[in-house]
């Protein structure tokens, strides 16, 4: 099984939960991320500390990055230890609602699968494939390290292939195909950050350009996408 271009693993990921569940395996929902928002307002509604930071849609969609960020990292269950700021404790407060409320009505954050998906494979419940291939894979995050830790015990043949330039190569061109919008920005940073990662190397400068209709209306999205994959620091 190949799995192109960094969330490739993502599609890998949600297709072995599908059979988990049509297996009879696992009962949880696996929240999409319209789904998962809606959680999150619905807690960020309900306490009232919100109304002196921000709207609650902004707020939601914020909470909802930061747990993304501390499921890659595998720290969903420490945030209490990071507390310093009334801004962190109040996150911390709203992660444990979230928490529970997914327990109460079997729902699985999607921040949380990997980690899902890993339990099932020690466990012996996970079918997994013979093989799988990671190609241009600049940055794989902790979680994922995790989980391809266990299918690799699990007799899973996992080749990590980086994107090579010849010397001299004036491009590197890959054709992939993304399943969203918000996969394709995803996916179009981490080549970014490959091929510059490449050139250098090399010891090659390199200056890339990213085309994109309506840049407009894309620009503060695709920027945030690029700060977060190119300049995570």
């Amino acid at each position: 099984m190949g799995a192109g271009a960094g969330a490739k693993l993502v599609a890998v990921a949600n297709s072995l939960w599908r059979e988990l569940v049509v297996d009879g395996v696992e009962g949880r929902l696996l929240l999409n991320a319209a789904q998962e928002h809606s959680v999150w307002r619905q807690i960020i509604a309900e306490d009232a500390t919100h109304r002196s930071i921000g709207s609650v849609d902004s707020l939601a969609e914020l909470a909802q990055t930061a747990w993304q960020l501390a499921a890659d990292y595998d720290a969903t269950h420490r945030l209490r230890e990071f507390t310093m700021a009334h801004d962190s404790r109040i996150f911390a407060g709203w992660a444990e609602a979230f928490s529970k409320e997914c327990v109460e009505r079997a729902y699985l954050s999607a921040a949380l699968l990997n980690g899902a998906l890993l339990k099932h494979a020690q466990a012996g419940a996970l079918v997994v494939p013979d093989s799988l291939e990671l190609v241009g894979f600049g940055r794989v995050l902790p979680s994922q390290q995790a989980l391809l830790a266990g299918l690799r015990e699990r007799g899973v043949a996992v080749r990590e292939r980086r994107l090579e330039a010849a010397a001299g190569a004036e491009r590197l061109r890959a054709s992939v195909v993304a399943l969203n919008e918000e996969e394709e920005r995803l996916l179009a940073a981490r080549w970014i950050r490959e091929f510059l990662e490449v050139r250098g190397g090399l010891g090659q400068a390199a200056r890339v350009a990213v085309v994109v209709p309506n840049l407009a209306e894309e620009r503060a999205t695709l920027e945030g996408v690029l700060r977060e994959v190119l300049a995570p620091e």
